[in-house]
Parts: structure tokens; C-alpha cells; sequence
């Protein structure tokens, strides 16, 4: 049985990890898989308990640089070698350079997953740059790349960080489960139950949406925000609630593992990045019947139909998130409409199936 290594920066739960934990689930039946990864954590654990193997190197925890850089690349070496795995994916951006090459240097084939570009539109201007370099400088290596979005691949061809024959868009999916019918009762549902589920950082900026409840209309039915999630900036939002006035509108409840059976219970589904690849918890709002309502971002303008599976908010635009939320409350003829085409959408075009299939024909094509 061919083996297959997984590299990720961190074992904290978010999309990325998410998606590869999908993947090594799916492919340990077929390959040998392990992970290899910057610190212990919950990732680790849960691949432990499908019986993979988990290799934890602290040096790729470490932030961009070039010391960082010699010592993680010395570790990865000393690891690959002893292994000697038939392919190495890649699912983080510190990680990919080390791994591009280390792999070059031993003669391994590697793929790496971007999941979203650290130097797009909307990242802090210093954090652009040194992700252009990185990326610049990695594309150099020849190593294919998915990318999750056909904006990353634009984005990709327009910076210049790899050549289009390097690059494949592969959508992520997820798994499926029923049809939601949302009950006739949802109509007189008071108040209307909002949630966003993301980390609490720069990119997912919550707070947008914290500042839109201070501009909710008066004559508008009453709003309930659930912000599931956790995060250096979680405190601050918090504070940013009580500032603005709007604390009885929210409600943080830190990271959960039931997300998908929170997601049943809302009415529609925030999300306000500044930036994006093609985030997995818009999927499963699309996959539990959700209006989506987020930033017309990267990825998103891909998962959600302006006006026909939810609304897509220029990034910074508050008051027409209020409104648009406020339309919501008032029509719940527009929440089954928008909700039931998020849900055709999801499966006619975002199952895991599909992400499996395409991400098997490039193992093969990769490893040959």
C-alpha cells in the first residue's frame, strides 16, 4: 500500500483542518496516511483514533522566517527520509515552502492545497507581501496546486505565483445529510436566530456584524446573533457589544463540536470576511437550508447566488447588511426561498464525492 503524507501547520480546528481530516478519512482505506504537523492538538488526536500515523514537528509551528525556515526544513528532511512516503499534500502556506523543498532536495513528489492566497485584497498590506514572496518564490518549484476557487486561480495568474498548468480547482464539499424542511411555524419564529460560525480573527471579522446590529431598524422584528467560534479577537469583540449597546442581540458560545445541529436551529447564516478562499461553513449553511448572507469575497461570490441563495455585502457595508438582514426578518416567504436554493446548490455542486474523485485523479497523476 503506497503511503501518503499530510502536512499542516497547526492541529487548531478550522477549515483547513477540517478538510483534510475529510480527506484522510476517505483515502486511509486506499493509502497509508499519516500527518505531520506543527503542534499537538485536536487534529492529532482525532487522526490518532482512525489509527494514522501523527509525526509532530514544533519547528513548522514557527513563524515565517529564514532561520525558522533552515530548521524546519532540516526537520522535514530527517522525517521524509525515514518514511519515504510516495506523496506529500500540503495544506498550509509556511509549511509548503519547507515541504516544496525538502521534497525537491529528496527527490518526493508533492502537492500543495491553498486554501485562499495570503496576498490577495483585504489582507494587511506587510502580511501581502510576505505572502507574495513566499508564494512567488514556491512557485518556482513546480509542484502542483490546488487551489479551492476559480478566484484563487485568477488571483494565482494575475500575481504570478505559478504557471496555469500548475494550478487545478478543486471546490471543496462535505458530506451530506437530509433535506431540512423548515417548519410553517418559522414564519411567526421570534427573534429571528442569525449565526456565523468562524474563528475569531482579522480575516472573519465579526465585528462588521456587531457594528451592522447597532444600525438595526426599528420597525424590524427582533434579531438573536449566535457567534460560534473562538479567538484572539473574541474578547475585544465582546467588549465592541457592550460599547455599541447591542449585547442583549448576542451571544458567544466559543467553539462547539455540534455545529451542524446549531446550524438546524438558525434562520440564516452571517459570514463577513475580508477575505476568503471558499470557506466549508458556508457549504454547510447552504447544506442545512440556510439563506447565506456574507462578503462579496474571494470564494463566496462562488457559493453564494446574489438574490437566489442569499445576498452577497460588499466588504464594509454595514448599513445595507442591516438591511439586507432586516428583509430577512420581515419575509419568511424570501428565508424558504433563498434557503431551498442553498440547498439544491449544495447538491447539485459542493458534495464531498465530487472533491474525492477530483482529488484522486490528482494522487495518481501527481504519484506517476
Amino acid at each position: 500500500m503506497k503511503k501518503l503524507i499530510f502536512v499542516i501547520k497547526s492541529s487548531e480546528f478550522g477549515g483547513s483542518q477540517s478538510h483534510l481530516l475529510q480527506l484522510i478519512k476517505h483515502f486511509r482505506n486506499q493509502y497509508r496516511v499519516g500527518l505531520c504537523v506543527g503542534d499537538d492538538g485536536h487534529l492529532a488526536e482525532q487522526v490518532r483514533n482512525l489509527g494514522g500515523d501523527v509525526y509532530v514537528l514544533p519547528s513548522l509551528a514557527k513563524n515565517a522566517g529564514i532561520r525558522s525556515f533552515f530548521r524546519a526544513l532540516a526537520d522535514v528532511r530527517r522525517l521524509l527520509n525515514v518514511q519515504r512516503p510516495d506523496l506529500v499534500h500540503v495544506h498550509s502556506q509556511f509549511s509548503s515552502i519547507v515541504l516544496r523543498v525538502a521534497c525537491r532536495l529528496d527527490s518526493l513528489k508533492c502537492l500543495y492545497t491553498a486554501h485562499g492566497w495570503g496576498f490577495v485584497p483585504g489582507v494587511p498590506l506587510r502580511r501581502r507581501v510576505i505572502a507574495w514572496v513566499m508564494e512567488f518564490l514556491g512557485g518556482r518549484l513546480d509542484c502542483p496546486v490546488i487551489v479551492v476557487s476559480d478566484y484563487d486561480r485568477r488571483m494565482a495568474e494575475r500575481y504570478w505565483v505559478g504557471r496555469s498548468s500548475q494550478m487545478m480547482v478543486v471546490h471543496n464539499g462535505i458530506s451530506d445529510l437530509p433535506a431540512i424542511s423548515r417548519p410553517e411555524a418559522w414564519p411567526n419564529a421570534k427573534p429571528m436566530r442569525v449565526i456565523m460560525v468562524a474563528r475569531f480573527a482579522y480575516q472573519k471579522n465579526q465585528a462588521e456584524l456587531i457594528h451592522a446590529l447597532a444600525e438595526w431598524p426599528q420597525d424590524a422584528p427582533p434579531i438573536k446573533v449566535s457567534f460560534v467560534g473562538d479567538g484572539e479577537q473574541r474578547v475585544a469583540c465582546e467588549r465592541l457589544a457592550h460599547r455599541l449597546g447591542v449585547v442583549s442581540m448576542v451571544e458567544f458560545l466559543g467553539d462547539r463540536d455540534d455545529v451542524a445541529a446549531l446550524l438546524l436551529e438558525a434562520d440564516v447564516f452571517v459570514l463577513t470576511s475580508r477575505f476568503e478562499g471558499l470557506p466549508i461553513s458556508i457549504i454547510e449553511a447552504m447544506r442545512a437550508s440556510l439563506p447565506c448572507v456574507v462578503s462579496a469575497v474571494g470564494g463566496n461570490q462562488e457559493l453564494v447566488i446574489d438574490g437566489i441563495t442569499g445576498f452577497l455585502i460588499p466588504q464594509g457595508d454595514k448599513k445595507l447588511l442591516a438591511n439586507r438582514l432586516a428583509e430577512l426578518a420581515h419575509s419568511a416567504t424570501l428565508k424558504m426561498a433563498l434557503g431551498s436554493e442553498a440547498r439544491r446548490r449544495f447538491e447539485c455542486e459542493f458534495r464531498e464525492s465530487h472533491m474525492f474523485k477530483e482529488t484522486a485523479k490528482i494522487y495518481l497523476r501527481t504519484m506517476n
